[in-house]
């Protein structure tokens, strides 16, 4: 009843076998730390951490269909804006995506200048206009939780 599926190992396949079986266990011991150490000497170099210097959030009495957002050299303005925007924007989430916002902040507007220092300006510059536009507004998060 019973039937022989595989054919028995011939010599050759059982060295075939031997090898594949030794290459698996010594491939990540022979090569395993030259990853590391490249990914050690990539991890030694600390990303450059940019914040605003200056940042102004001032209430305003009524919200109009005149405001925005303005990109200057050194940093943004946002203008004529309800907190829950600024906030959605510096996490890059939907509003909706924010559940129990107080009517406040949706609802009252404000304008925001932020401003970098030098040493902050000269590292965001050696980014790409993409990346510059999203670090703008990640910039505003650490002001956001300080306030």
């Amino acid at each position: 009843m019973t039937r022989q599926i595989l054919a028995p190992l011939r010599l050759t396949g059982k060295l075939l076998l031997a090898a594949v079986a030794v290459a698996t266990v010594a491939a990540p011991i022979l090569f395993g730390p030259i990853g590391a150490t490249q990914l050690n000497a990539q991890s030694e170099q600390p990303a450059p951490t940019l914040a605003y210097d200056v940042v102004s959030i001032k209430p305003i009495k009524t919200l109009s269909e005149h405001g925005g957002m303005r990109s200057t050299p050194d940093g943004l303005m946002l203008m004529n804006i309800p907190l829950s925007n600024v906030i959605a924007s510096a996490y890059s989430v939907r509003m909706y995506r924010i559940p129990g916002m107080p009517a406040w902040l949706t609802s009252d507007p404000y304008d925001l200048q932020a401003k970098m220092g030098d040493a902050a300006l000269a590292e965001f510059q050696k980014l790409s206009k993409n990346d510059q536009m999203n670090q703008r507004f990640r910039m505003l998060q650490p002001v956001l939780e300080d306030r």
